[in-house]
């Protein structure tokens, strides 16, 4: 971080004729970027060869200068890898800020001032700035491709991949445009098309780390902890760093129930990265599972200190509260997150179980309509849609209900006890 702080002070000195240039700023931003999760010698070999690039050519016009600068910028920008991170997105975007005053359509400001509102936890601020660059260059894939980032992250999965289609014809052996569609397809349910997609990618770069943690969340979703461990430990063994790896693995031994083996995993990375908010929501579910909801909570509530619109903590706390029995307080915290995701399924699910548990059915019905349109076949939504029609007397309809979750889940025990009373009183009627 130093060194890092010494390369800004020598860019800014050596850059102080051009501070009132747009390149300089949008180049700056580069720089103040927090990207990736760490720096490396190649980031500082980059920086100093640019600085000094720069240096040779202020002998140069002003106009040639810029010329180069731009040019560096561009070879810069083009690989997340050779950014230096000075911590803070809201740092950048403050120097994207000053770049798009000059000119509000610049694209590639746009661009990058989507990709920190996203590392913000903002995405949907992040997709209306993509979109404000599309229409500038609508076919390009980048631009494509991050649109399609952003609806993925606010749970839009069909129209994310409706952008993927578009960039997978203009690039169809693209390996990480294969696994984010690979992704979305995970994420509504299709965990076998996922895996397809993603043995793709396997097939030509085993390396793959991205590919390598989606194939084992896939088997963790189907139930495969054990396997999904085994894929994790190929990844581990490429980077045992990697937070991604870390967080699907604490996930499948928490499901596994060694939650203390967990926490270690997770540990290991949160000791190096203590402000990291997912490392702590990971730690946070294992921490339920051992009971300490309080502890969980007080996790949670660090990480909101961290960043009070981050979704994924305001989910969190939310399903705490649930499982703490304190639904009232958890639908408060479900309407803060719905305001940055109205469209995720398990929190439509989440509200529709909170407002069931509060005898508030047929507004619980409302709810997890909205999941089941999303995802006609998620369980727990089709559960507690059944469990609704069968408390308001509908013995009909929850009996169709009950039908689906065991036609997904035949040993369900709660739908086969309800459904078996609903024929009971469809027979005394």
């Amino acid at each position: 971080m130093i060194l890092q702080l010494q390369q800004l002070k020598i860019f800014k000195f050596q850059s102080k004729i051009f501070r009132n240039s747009k390149i300089y700023q949008i180049f700056l931003l580069q720089i103040t970027l927090n990207v990736a999760k760490k720096t490396n010698r190649n980031q500082i070999n980059t920086l100093n060869k640019v600085i000094n690039y720069q240096s040779r050519s202020q002998r140069k016009s002003l106009q040639n200068h810029q010329n180069i600068i731009r040019k560096i910028f561009y070879l810069y920008g083009a690989d997340p890898l050779v950014q230096c991170f000075l911590g803070d997105q809201n740092d950048a975007i403050k120097w994207i800020e000053k770049a798009l005053s000059i000119d509000a359509n610049h694209v590639d400001s746009l661009y990058r001032k989507s990709e920190c509102l996203s590392q913000l936890g903002k995405h949907k601020e992040a997709l209306e700035t993509i979109e404000k660059a599309l229409p500038f260059d609508s076919q390009n894939v980048d631009l494509l491709y991050r649109k399609a980032e952003c609806l993925s992250l606010l749970g839009k999965q069909e129209k994310a991949l409706d952008c993927l289609e578009i960039v997978l014809y203009q690039d169809p052996k693209n390996l990480d445009f294969l696994w984010r569609k690979a992704e979305c397809l995970s994420l509504l349910g299709e965990q076998k098309e996922a895996i397809k997609l993603v043995d793709q990618v396997l097939a030509i770069n085993p390396n793959h780390l991205n590919s390598l943690c989606r194939r084992a969340q896939c088997l963790s979703l189907q139930g495969q902890q054990i396997e999904a461990l085994q894929w994790i430990e190929k990844g581990l063994k490429i980077d045992p760093e990697n937070f991604n790896l870390l967080k699907v693995g604490a996930k499948c031994l928490n499901l596994l129930g060694r939650q203390k083996e967990a926490i270690k995993m997770i540990d290991k990375f949160l000791f190096k990265n203590p402000q990291n908010i997912d490392g702590l929501i990971v730690k946070c579910e294992c921490l339920v599972k051992l009971g300490n909801k309080q502890e969980a909570l007080n996790l949670i509530d660090k990480a909101l200190r961290i960043n009070p619109n981050y979704f994924e903590s305001l989910f969190k706390k939310a399903e705490i509260l649930m499982i703490s029995g304190q639904y009232s307080q958890a639908l408060i915290w479900i309407d803060k997150a719905q305001v940055l995701n109205s469209n995720n399924i398990e929190l439509l699910s989440m509200k529709g179980e909170c407002l069931y548990m509060n005898d508030e059915e047929l507004q619980a019905i409302k709810w997890l309509d909205l999941a089941l349109k999303i995802q006609p076949k998620h369980l727990k939504s089709l559960l507690f849609k059944a469990n609704c029609l069968f408390f308001i007397k509908n013995y009909q309809e929850a009996s169709k209900y009950y039908d689906q979750v065991l036609k997904i889940n035949p040993s369900n025990l709660d739908a086969q006890d309800k459904k078996q009373q609903c024929q009971k009183f469809l027979k005394k009627s």
